[in-house]
């Protein structure tokens, strides 16, 4: 085997993202509990129904846009659906990711008490 001069830098680094990529599964397989569950379904949920918003409201805002009348028409109808959509689409998101960062404070409290109580 060829001794490169990074080849120990590498090695390291690697043994490094390995180790954390595993308290990472870890930390989500813990955060997994029963309690928890029905709000990770919720958050999944909203982030799919998000995009799901996104891609029709973008589609019938072209749709409509095409069908109207008059080219000031067609312009107001396109930015005012695909604003629509981007607003929602961002609540909905927002929400979503509010809720995994809410698991993952109830987490990390669960974490710090547990550490607490163990030293004590």
């Amino acid at each position: 085997m060829v001794n490169l001069p990074g080849r120990s830098l590498i090695q390291s680094e690697f043994n490094f993202l390995s180790s954390a990529i595993q308290r990472l599964k870890a930390a989500f397989q813990a955060s997994m509990t029963m309690k928890n569950r029905t709000l990770h379904i919720v958050a999944h949920s909203l982030m799919i129904l998000a995009w799901v918003i996104l891609v029709c409201g973008v589609v019938v805002s072209i749709v409509i846009a095409i069908k109207a009348a008059t080219p000031l028409a067609q312009v107001t109808f396109l930015l005012v659906g695909l604003l629509l959509a981007f607003i929602n689409a961002a609540f909905l998101l927002g929400a979503s990711k509010l809720i995994h960062l809410l698991i993952n404070v109830d987490y990390n409290l669960e974490q710090i008490r547990d550490s607490l109580k163990a030293d004590n």
